[in-house]
């Protein structure tokens, strides 16, 4: 199956393909304003882009993370994942926005999403990427 940019400008994979994408990451910025209402005054927040190249297409995915703890970033709102992919059966028909959003989640749990999210912006959120090792 290869993938179809359609008039809505999404990209359409199977699971497998989206699985076997080899996403890197793009961008990665601090901003506390992803976390819904005011933030707290300690409140460490951001987002993420990432991309794949996929039949000729750019493939981009991107999420918003926080600071858990010292250390440690988990993903924001992961029914908020944005993403220009739809997910397809096997006979090539749209299995939804939501099935796509926890498709795409299980992809990003498996990546190493926090080192390089760390290293570009390790002294910014107070924690070097230096003291991660």
């Amino acid at each position: 199956m290869s993938s179809l940019l359609a008039s809505d400008g999404r990209i359409r994979l199977s699971r497998r393909q989206l699985f076997a994408l080899e996403l890197t990451h793009q961008d990665s910025a601090i901003d506390p304003f992803v976390i819904e209402g005011t933030p707290p005054p300690d409140c460490v927040a951001g987002l993420t882009e990432w991309s794949a190249q996929h039949g000729g297409e750019t493939v981009s995915v991107g999420w918003d993370w926080y600071l858990a703890a010292p250390g440690i970033m988990a993903i924001y709102r992961p029914d908020l994942i944005r993403s220009n992919l739809m997910i397809v059966c096997e006979r090539g028909t749209d299995q939804g926005a939501r099935a796509t959003a926890v498709h795409l989640l299980d992809r990003i749990n498996q990546l190493d999403w926090q080192a390089p999210v760390f290293e570009q912006l390790g002294t910014l959120i107070g924690c070097p990427s230096a003291a991660r090792n």
